[in-house]
């Protein structure tokens, strides 16, 4: 939604005719503020932007451009080859489920090749590696097709560990297939997607958007959480709110396993005010069984747990869950480096009490409840334990406070095997800026944003820790130097009575007892 000011600027900007479309983006950019976290313009975005805002107001869009003399323009379009092409007359929701089917023959391979070139904007393209290709398919004939391509040429850290040479590199690069989907990575609109292999003859995907624009991330380390009857559940991140554009930033939401249609969904009543100081919803939701009802709880960088029931998350406002603990961290309004972050982990113990713990970056803050019990300082992070309890006021379930660990160097995650609680803290400098300032929406210095080597400097060592899930108490600490260097966003694993984990230098570590232990 524009500004009044920029909406006005563009209707007589267009009615001049004067400037490319290009140019126009860059302008909308500029007057809106549009910029991503390194300060850039979104010029990309605001362009695809561009023809439904001219149509809003009733005036043509400036032709497009075709590239300057020194650039090679696209090669013109060509029909495929042995099939007829499917021009779509519907959207998404009316297209309903779609199945995928393997370019595994020749002609299939040429087929989709054709596609690509006809109609992805940047053509064909060369993988720098091997190429899978799969067609999209509804109603028996091909609507799209989706393309997984090669690994990077080149990734120093990944060809030093390998001991890749030029020469092998060239060799053993067509062998590897990666893929990722990330908040604008591609232009990728953030959201969930489904894939139901049940029939391998019939793949069936499906998607659900959180929003139609940039922004609202799922940015939760573990993904989504799955309920009792198979809800899907999960938070998203910065990005505005407005419901009746199907916009949903920084919302707890809950979608229909076999549809992925949005089912229900909670949004913090301050919503703007997370948004504009960035304080995404960062952490995986975890799904809690007590008393018979199913709960949920989710978090982020403003430093707050909210605790809903998912059978009716947010009430007829989408603004009332269940409980909201105090300020359990971030006194000091960052949006980097304090706050919850990661993920959260929950267990029943042997006597039925139902545990959350939740990794906190930074130091507790002076808003925060009483914890019982208390392991020593926590000036750098911590991970805090709470137990789901009916409150002693209302009635209704809460997180009551239970321990808070000692000083932990920005904690991952936690894993809880045989009532010990597994952490690792990676040791990352997690400072982004100069001043780890707040910057209004709109207002972002990209010459505050740390440069790489800046934010290698500063890092410590990861170190894993044991602590029993009762009290928190240390029960063992792997000491400073049992690791090479940091890890960023790696987490645990524990199994058969190893606990690995690794670090930035790609070294895996095992931690187990020795056999007189």
């Amino acid at each position: 939604m524009l500004k009044p000011d920029t909406a006005d600027w563009l209707g007589k900007t267009l009615q001049k005719g004067k400037l490319s479309r290009a140019a126009l983006a860059r302008q909308l950019c500029e007057l809106d503020g549009w910029r991503n976290r390194k300060g850039e313009l979104c010029a990309a975005s605001a362009r695809k932007g561009l023809p439904g805002l001219a149509a809003e107001l009733g005036l043509p869009l400036p032709p497009a451009r075709r590239p300057a003399g020194g650039c090679r323009p696209r090669s013109r379009r060509r029909e495929p080859r042995g099939f007829p092409p499917v021009r779509l007359q519907c959207s998404l929701e009316e297209l309903g489920a779609v199945s995928l089917r393997p370019a595994d023959t020749l002609k299939l391979r040429r087929h989709y090749g054709d596609l690509l070139a006809a109609e992805h904007p940047l053509g064909r393209g060369r993988a720098p590696g091997c190429r899978l290709v799969y067609g999209v398919r509804a109603g028996g004939q091909d609507v799209g097709v989706v393309s997984f391509v090669a690994a990077p040429m080149r990734l120093g850290p990944r060809d030093k560990h390998l001991g890749w040479d030029e020469r092998t590199r060239r060799r053993n690069l067509p062998k590897l297939v990666s893929t990722s989907i990330s908040q604008q990575c591609g232009d990728t609109v953030s959201g969930v997607t489904s894939i139901d292999v049940s029939n391998p003859e019939n793949i069936v995907i499906r998607s659900w958007r959180s929003t139609p624009e940039y922004g609202a991330g799922i940015w939760g380390r573990g993904g989504v959480a799955i309920g009792r009857d198979g809800g899907i559940y999960g938070g998203t991140g910065d990005g505005p709110y407005n419901p009746g554009r199907r916009i949903f930033g920084n919302t707890m939401f809950r979608l229909d396993p076999d549809t992925l249609e949005l089912v229900d969904y909670f949004t913090p009543d301050n919503w703007e005010y997370i948004w504009k100081r960035d304080f995404d919803i960062t952490a995986s939701a975890v799904v809690l069984e007590y008393k018979e009802r199913e709960l949920a709880a989710i978090g982020g960088k403003e430093g707050v747990l909210y605790l809903m029931d998912t059978e009716d998350m947010g009430g007829m406002t989408h603004h009332d869950n269940v409980y909201t603990t105090p300020l359990l961290s971030n006194d000091d309004e960052w949006f980097e480096g304090k706050g919850l972050w990661g993920g959260f982990s929950s267990y029943v113990d042997a006597s039925g009490k139902v545990w959350l713990y939740a990794p906190t970056w930074g130091p507790v803050s002076v808003q925060a409840p009483e914890f019982p019990l208390s392991n020593g300082p926590n000036p750098n992070g911590s991970v805090m334990a709470f137990s789901v309890a009916d409150h002693p006021e209302t009635g209704k379930p809460y997180l009551r406070p239970e321990w808070v660990s000692g000083d932990l160097a920005v904690p991952e995650p936690v894993v809880i095997a045989n009532d010990v609680v597994f952490v690792l803290a990676n040791g990352e400098n997690v400072r982004q800026t100069v001043n780890a300032g707040v910057f209004p929406y709109g207002e972002f210095n990209s010459e505050e944003l740390l440069k790489d080597d800046q934010r290698l400097e500063n890092a410590a060592r990861a170190r894993l820790k044991a602590l029993d899930a009762q009290t928190g108490k240390t029960l063992y600490d792997s000491g400073p130097d049992a690791f090479e260097t940091w890890s960023h966003f790696t987490g645990i694993a524990v199994a058969d009575g190893h606990v690995y984990a690794v670090d930035f230098s790609s070294t895996l570590y095992c931690f187990g007892l020795n056999d007189e232990q």
